[in-house]
């Protein structure tokens, strides 16, 4: 996954498609359960950066789809 800062994420996705953002919604949302159920992976103890890092920057990129799905869905 490519990083990007906090606040910038969405900027990505402003002038796609609302399927496109339900995709990318849906896609992050995903990710985040599989990390809540199962946990970090033991054999991710090298990769950087580490996946409570990677969880954190999703929440907040899930946040940020969430907020430009629910801005286009009103206009």
């Amino acid at each position: 996954m490519i990083k990007f800062s906090l606040g910038n994420y969405a900027e990505r996705f402003k002038d796609k498609p609302v399927a496109e953002i339900r995709a990318e919604r849906d896609e992050l949302y995903q990710a985040i359960l599989e990390y809540e159920i199962k946990g970090p992976d033991p054999e991710d103890w090298l990769v950087c950066p580490p996946p409570e890092v990677v969880y954190q920057q999703q929440l907040g990129y899930l946040a940020e789809i969430c907020q430009l799905l629910a801005s286009r869905v009103e206009s």
